[in-house]
């Protein structure tokens, strides 16, 4: 069991983009201004500001949507939500044009976060070093670390297998990269196992690469929103929708464990081990 010290600031990042329209976050009255409401989270605003405060009580949270959502009644529009918890952090809500997409709305806002704050760039790493990091307590800020699935494994029994425990890592096709956050202990352990199955994969099948400094968070399932955000020269980190929400809740009740997600699986993948000696 990892043990962490209490932290002021467990990351560089400032600012958190929410892909609204992919996330299906809706839209309910509050006040002077609509509020983000989610159907699968009754607590959004309760839960969206504990997680944004563990980053940085001055973090800033904007959810963009396409113009054409909502019947295209808001394109153009953007305001403040009315908080709704005790010095909450500040949430906008933006939409783009009738017919702009709000993908390229966030690719171009992230990396303009990423280059005013001069955010570091994604540097290239082993396995073999993540699983050193991930077995201690990291230092603060934390970094990200991504894994990339280049080809697949080599051999018809094999590959089955390997790519089950792909799929369950979010890593279902060749190109595919999914960032592994280590900000709540849960998360770290968690990452951890992941790093731990993939490094017993042979070489050339996954690559690595480690942020040390992200200035930015976006979240979204959309594939080919994700791909252009992880090729950016200042990347964001990118959660995909289970791991935001799972992380949202961990950040008010640090007890709450995944018991499954797209992302992530608790579930063992038959006949494979995560501590595979070959890896070792």
């Amino acid at each position: 069991m990892l043990v962490f010290a209490a932290s002021v600031t467990l990351s560089s990042v400032q600012h958190i983009l929410l892909d609204g329209s992919n996330l299906q976050l809706n839209l309910r009255p509050g006040g002077a201004a609509l509020n983000l409401c989610h159907i699968d989270c009754p607590e959004l605003p309760a839960q969206l500001d504990a997680m944004t405060k563990l980053f940085s009580p001055a973090a800033s949270v904007t959810a963009i949507f396409d113009g054409a959502s909502f019947d295209g009644v808001h394109a153009n529009a953007c305001w403040t939500c009315e908080p709704e918890v005790p010095n909450a952090t500040p949430l906008s809500v933006q939409f783009t044009a009738a017919r702009e997409s709000a993908d390229d709305v966030l690719v171009d806002l992230a990396q303009s976060l990423g280059a005013a704050a001069d955010s570091s760039p994604s540097k290239s790493t082993s396995s073999g070093h993540v699983r050193h990091l991930l077995e201690q307590p990291l230092p603060d800020p934390k970094p990200v670390f991504a894994a990339t699935l280049l080809k697949s494994a080599m051999g018809k029994s094999r590959r089955e297998k390997r790519e089950a425990f792909f799929k369950t890592c979010g890593l279902q096709r060749m190109g595919d990269t999914v960032h592994l956050p280590a900000y709540l202990p849960a998360q770290q352990e968690r990452s951890l196992g992941l790093v731990r199955g993939l490094h017993s994969i042979e070489r050339g099948v996954l690559s690595f690469a480690m942020i040390s400094q992200p200035s930015t968070l976006l979240v979204s399932d959309d594939r080919g929103l994700r791909r252009r955000c992880f090729a950016l020269p200042n990347p964001p980190v990118v959660l995909g929708r289970n791991q935001f929400f799972n992380m949202m809740r961990q950040a008010v009740d640090p007890r709450w464990r995944v018991g499954e997600d797209v992302l992530v699986s608790e579930e063992p993948v038959p006949g494979y081990s995560t501590d595979d000696p070959e890896g070792s």
